[in-house]
Order: C-alpha cells, then structure tokens, then sequence
C-alpha cells in the first residue's frame, strides 16, 4: 500500500509544545503562540499538577475540533489557580466530549469547560467561537444528585469554593451545548459556580438539556454560596430543557447563598432572568440588546442625545452587541461557508480561508480545483519519522515554508547486473511544484505549510517523470489499483508493515489501494518515449520482479540504498556506503567520511 497519512497547521489533537516564558507585571507568563502551546499548558495542569502557572495568548488558535481536555480537570479537588489572559484574541472550535474525556481519566468528565475548576484564578479577554461540547451523566466517574451536579461552562465548568473566587471577565462565547442524563449544572459561561464574579461577558450559546435536575443558565448554570455576575448578555439561539429542571437567560438556578447581580441583559428569546430560586437583581428583558442604551449601561456610561460617555468595552455591532470590537458580525460560525473538493475542504471565514487536505479520504470523487485560494493549508496525515513515503500537492509552494520533510524527486531506472534499480536524488529547486508527484523523507510526524497558496488540479506539473517504461505518477483521488486499466506493475512505500515488508519499503503493489495526494512508480508493459511530435511511441519490455532503490545526494553518491524482492516481499536495507557509493557490509573502522542511513558520518 501506498503511505499512510497526517496534518497540520490548525491543531491535531496530540501535539504539545513548550512555549517560552514572558515576565508581564512582575509575573512570569507562557506566552501561547500556537495550539500546541496551549495543549501543553493544559497538560501541565493535569499531568503537571501545576495549578498557579499563567498563560497569555499571542495569536488566533484554531482547535481544529479535536478532543480538549480542560484545565484542572477533575471532581474539583485541584483547581487552576492562575492567570489566562486572551488579550482579545479568538480561540475556535473547541470541542468537549465527556464520553471520550472519560476514556483518558474517569474523574475528568464532572467538570466540563474550558477549564475544568477555577478556583482563586482568572480566565479573560477571550473570544470562544464555535465551542461543541457534548455531556452525559453517564460518562466516567460522576457524582450526580441535585446538590452536586456535574458541571458544564463553555469558559469554565465549575468556579469552585475559594475565597475570594475565581474571575471570568471579558468573554465572548458562540456555539452549542448539548447535555444528557440526571443532575447537570449547564451554562454558557460557567456551570455551576459557588464563589467568584462573572463581568463584562456575553453568551451567544445555545442549550439543550434532557434528563431531571437538570438547570441551565445563559450565563450560568447554577449559583452558590457567593457569586456576583454584573455586565452581562446573552443573546444566544435559545435554551431548551426538556426535564424537570429550570431555564433562566443569566441564571438557571440559584440554589442558595449570595447572588449579587448588576446591569445584565437578555433578549426575549428566553422567558426568565432567573429560572429558580429568588430572582437575580438588575436583570433587563429586552426587545432587543444590541442597542446603544444597553450599550452604554453596560459601560457604566451616560447616554446622551444617542451618544455615550463611554465606548469601551461594549458597542453597538452589526448583529448584535460587540465586546471590545467582538460581535456576531465577526463570529466566524454565523458567516462560514464550507466547500468540499473531493479529499479537500475549504473552509472560509470571514478574516481567512482555511483548507485541509484529508490524507485519509477514501470517498470516490476525484478532487479537482480550479484558482483557489487558501491563506491556511491544514494536512491530515501522519507520517512515520525517516520512513519513505510520496506526497503530490495540488498547489506550489518555496520549500522554505514546508516544514518536517525532506523532499526526493523521481530520476531515472538504472539497470545493474540485469537488475533495476530506482534513482532519487533531492530537490534543487527551491519550490515544490502543483501536481508533481515526489517522494518524501519525513522529518517530523506532521507536515506543515507556511504561508497561502492557490489551489489548481488543472495546471500542468513541473515535470513528467517519465524514463523509457516506467512512470512516477500521482493521483487526486482514491485508488484501487485491482482495479486499475493501466497495464503493467505498479511499485510505492509500503505504508503499513504487511506481507514482509516493513513501513517505508519500496515494494510491489498488487490488490493496494492509495489515498489521494500520493504518488507510485508504474512498470508499463510498452515502453513510453516521445517522439518528435510529443506523442508517446511504444516498444516491447519485460517486467522484473526485482527491484534495488537507492537515494542519491547532489553528486550522485548513494546515501541509502535497498534491495527488493517483488514476489516474495523480502526487503534488505544496507546501512554503509563509502563516499563512490560502494556498500560495506559492517560498520568501517578504517578513518574517513561514510554515508549511513542516509547521513554523511566521519569515522576518526
């Protein structure tokens, strides 16, 4: 089979990385740059049981819609108890699934969030776009009775009983939460909160519940002990409870203690302020929010002849009220529009156009595209460090901004001792071209692309790796080569170990299949030359059923090499090589410089 898959430059779901650390305000803050980064942090909470780091954003972070699991997860015996500052930038399709959160770690799926637990902590100045999380009481180890609900906030899941609280301010939040089973504290902004203050955020979410003891909050879910919410809005697609359980727009349940309300607003799309217990104070339903009334209290402002005192950080948007310059109008969700091209999706929204190329598609359709463009190029496709494999893409890019590989081209057949032998050698060029098939050297797990770039099957590669009867050729769809008109054997990288042979061997393939954007080596029956008029004349060959591979550097010394037997699958790699290119059988002793697996070394 032709090599396997992976991705990207939106997250993968796995991939953690350590970012560097900045002093802000006499405090050290891991200055978060990509999805990676962000992953790694949460992990350190959990796993690192680090609960007082700090955390500040440095970019837009596209989750990618992959499993999170939240900061301080757990029943609430640890809480975060640091700083995660947003600075305003916009965190997207974050997904939540207790089912598969429990599968990491029973306990994590009772509090569900962004943050599992906060306690003396903050989370701010945050855009949540597109948030998905689904619940069940059903999920891991849970206590679930009306006192002691699991809890689910798209920021935080429960704000815990610390003293003086945790802080949730200046958060804007779109998306959906869907929660099943008895006993779930559900709000857009926090699930279940006992001591803290929620300000200045708003919940574009939309809530659906099924199941007894079940309370939902636009804002919160559940309200205890000493909880102040002030300066808030929801204005989301509805909230539904289909139990016995309560609704409210800002609380859904406030079960006991303290609940200090100011300046909260909602549309008429919801029925109640607060949905049981003594009602919240200073809750305004309304015809409508985004308005420069609401606006301007909401700021602590004066209105004056249509003009407030105060412009910061709430205003009047296009759709609907926008916090510091965030409003529907610029939630990606209301404006996205997906296309799909066979085994790639585009994906625009309305500040960038975001494709990814699914490594993995087995669907029938041939992906073909014409002048798209793509500011992001996502691959989702893993691949084996040092293994061979080949890669065809559907847009030319510099090889500077390809990252995690190392790039082959297809040379020529060189026929040794009556044996055939594949010749690559690297690329010169400093741009890999569209639609040109190559074989590649990974270096990482994941390739990734830097920079936009244009789509279009239709344009004519930058080479026709052609040598007399053989053919490297790339395909844009999925390939089942049993099937397969062409005559004559076909050879790629094995992409999974089977048969004898092992991950990255060149082998023979017979009923393979190949996923689109891959590449393999046809062995025709006739041989192809051009003739004068650019057509291809033919002549008789023979096929082979054994087949050497070698890589070549820029002066043609063989840096790897291998032998294949075609009908058995048996593969030999031999390791040395001396700088002509001769195999040695064991490692040399004798000083000079020697190629092995592929990497120049010196013996001294």
């Amino acid at each position: 089979m032709l090599f396997v898959a992976p991705s990207f430059a939106a997250w993968n779901g796995t991939s953690m990385e350590e970012p560097g650390v900045q002093e802000i305000d006499g405090k050290d803050f891991y200055l978060i740059e990509n999805e990676s980064q962000l992953a790694w942090f949460a992990n350190e909470t959990n796993k690192g049981g680090k609960l007082d780091i700090n955390a500040k954003l440095a970019a837009d972070l596209d989750m990618n819609h992959k499993l999170w699991t939240p900061m301080a997860a757990g029943k609430g015996d640890v809480a975060f108890e640091g700083i995660i500052d947003g600075d305003n930038h916009v965190i997207s399709n974050l997904y939540i699934n207790s089912d598969e959160i429990a599968q990491i770690k029973s306990t994590y799926a009772q509090n569900l969030g962004f943050v599992g637990v906060l306690g003396n902590g903050s989370v701010k100045n945050i855009v949540f776009e597109n948030v998905d999380i689904v619940t069940s009481t059903n999920a891991g180890s849970i206590v679930t009775n009306k006192t002691s609900q699991i809890s689910v906030g798209a920021v935080v899941g429960w704000l815990a009983d610390k003293t003086p609280g945790g802080v949730v301010s200046t958060c804007y939040v779109s998306g959906n939460i869907t929660a099943t089973g008895n006993g779930q504290g559900v709000g857009g902004i926090v699930g279940n909160a006992k001591n803290g203050t929620i300000e200045n955020c708003m919940s574009a979410v939309s809530i659906s519940a099924t199941g007894n003891d079940a309370f939902i909050g636009g804002i919160v879910g559940i309200s205890k002990a000493s909880l102040t919410v002030k300066t808030c809005v929801y204005d989301g697609e509805g909230l539904s409870n289909m139990g016995n359980g309560s609704t409210g727009a800002i609380v859904g349940n406030h079960l006991s203690g303290t609940l200090t309300s100011a300046q909260n607003y909602y549309d008429d799309d919801a029925l109640l302020g607060t949905g049981k217990g003594t009602a919240a104070a200073d809750v305004h339903k309304m015809d409508e929010v985004n308005v420069a009334e609401v606006a301007c209290k909401l700021n602590n402002g004066t209105l004056t002849d249509g003009v407030c005192d105060k412009d910061s950080p709430w205003s009047v948007g296009e759709k609907s009220l926008a916090l510091n310059g965030y409003g529907a109008a610029t939630i990606s969700v209301l404006t996205v529009k997906v296309t799909r091209y066979g085994a790639v999706t585009i994906t625009e929204y309305p500040d960038k156009t975001v494709a990814e190329i699914d490594g993995e598609y087995t669907g029938s359709d041939v992906t073909e595209m014409s002048n798209v463009h793509a500011d992001q190029v996502v691959l989702n496709r893993k691949f084996e460090v040092g293994k061979t494999s080949t890669i065809m893409l559907p847009f030319s890019i510099d090889t500077a901004k390809v990252k995690g590989a190392q790039f082959y081209r297809f040379k020529r057949i060189d026929i040794v001792n009556d044996q055939h032998k594949v010749i690559i050698g690297k690329v010169k060029t400093l741009q890999i071209g569209a639609n040109t098939p190559y074989i590649v050297m990974p270096k990482a797990s994941e390739i990734t692309f830097e920079g936009d770039v244009t789509f279009d099957t239709g344009i004519k590669p930058s080479e026709v790796l052609i040598y007399e009867n053989w053919e490297f050729k790339g395909t844009f769809a999925y390939k089942q080569f049993a099937e397969d008109p062409e005559l004559g054997e076909k050879y790629g990288f094995a992409g999974q170990t089977q048969n004898g042979a092992k991950v990255g061997q060149f082998v023979k393939l017979g009923a393979a299949t190949a996923n689109p954007f891959r590449a393999y080596l046809i062995q025709h029956q006739v041989a192809l030359t051009k003739s004068v008029s650019g057509s291809f004349n033919s002549a008789i060959w023979t096929i082979t059923n054994e087949i050497d591979v070698e890589i070549v550097d820029e002066n043609d010394n063989v840096i790897q090499t291998g032998t294949l037997n075609t009908a058995t699958g048996e593969f030999r790699m031999d390791r040395w090589f001396d700088m002509n290119g001769r195999k040695l059988n064991v490692k040399p002793t004798t000083r000079g410089t020697y190629y092995c697996n592929g990497k120049r070394v010196i013996i001294k």
